[in-house]
């Protein structure tokens, strides 16, 4: 498959991971069990200074959570931009989805440890789906005279 094809199918997938996200985060007070309410409850009553400012632990789950949905984000646009010049600067290309590749290879690895299958299986078809392009990058032609 082309590099340009495999960045787009990166993109979708990690367009629906962000998504999936988004929802998670919206919805993720909203629970029956009188366990998970005290459990929210005392997230957000408990506050603490952090450098000047009474802060919760919900506050930080709430920015980390935001923060996580706007790199991924980041990230579907990114692919997809790459994707438009991958024809053209596969050299470039490469080089740029290394990093990318690090990055999600960490989440893959955090979200299996502490938190569940769902975005584990999205973040590793990622992975798979950037080496997939690395190597079709590297049989580019192009590659060997502009990379």
């Amino acid at each position: 498959m082309k590099p340009k094809i495999l960045l787009r199918i990166t993109a979708f997938v990690t367009l629906l991971y962000a998504v999936g996200h988004i929802v998670g985060h919206v919805t993720r007070k909203e629970t029956t069990d009188p366990i998970d309410k005290e459990v929210i409850r005392q997230m957000e009553q408990y506050k603490f200074n952090v450098n000047g400012s009474m802060r919760s632990w919900d506050n930080f789950y709430e920015a980390l959570s935001l923060d996580s949905a706007l790199f991924l984000g980041v990230f579907v646009i990114l692919f997809w931009m790459l994707s438009g010049i991958a024809v053209k600067h596969p050299g470039i290309v490469y080089r740029l989805l290394w990093p990318v590749l690090i990055c999600f290879i960490g989440f893959t690895i955090t979200h299996y440890l502490y938190v569940f299958m769902i975005p584990t299986i999205l973040s590793l078809l990622i992975c798979i789906l950037i080496i997939a392009t690395l190597i079709q990058l590297r049989r580019q032609p192009e590659y060997v005279l502009k990379g």
